[in-house]
């Protein structure tokens, strides 16, 4: 999109040097934002003894402890794909990342049962409070599931 804006605008102009600039820009800023976001782009795996994020494009690797996992959030929002979102603990530093969901629904109290057994400590956020997922979170655990 900022590409063919750049675009767009550079063939508009009637200085040909303006044009150059601009649409040069307009690459330069494109490769960034692609270089940007695949720095973002990770794998998030919950194993038996540990929580391992694998950034795909860099090959970076961290390993959380589940007693470093401080907050578990479920995130619906209309007309966006369910989210989690974890907050944890590293090197003495709160963390944070947003995924997509996990699990839906009953799969979901499950994943949230899995997670209890290995921390007691988490904390457990369902945003918005009317979400379905909070009254099936109360079922399980009571009204002071958080």
């Amino acid at each position: 999109m900022v590409l063919g804006i750049g675009i767009f605008f550079g063939i508009s102009l009637e200085n040909i040097g303006i044009q150059i600039l601009i649409i040069i820009g307009s690459i330069l800023l494109s490769i960034w934002l692609v270089s940007y976001q695949r720095k973002k782009v990770f794998d998030i795996i919950f194993e038996k003894e540990k929580i391992r994020i694998e950034y795909v494009y860099n090959n970076k690797k961290i390993e959380i402890e589940y007693s470093e996992l401080l907050t578990v959030e479920y995130i619906s929002a209309p007309k966006n794909p369910t989210r989690n979102k974890i907050e944890f603990k590293l090197n003495g530093n709160i963390k944070k990342l947003k995924f997509l969901s996990v699990a839906d629904s009953n799969e979901y109290v499950e994943f949230i049962k899995f997670l209890k057994s290995k921390n007691q400590n988490i904390k457990w956020k369902v945003f918005p409070s009317d979400n379905i997922m909070n009254h099936k979170l109360q079922e399980v655990y009571g009204f002071k599931y958080r």
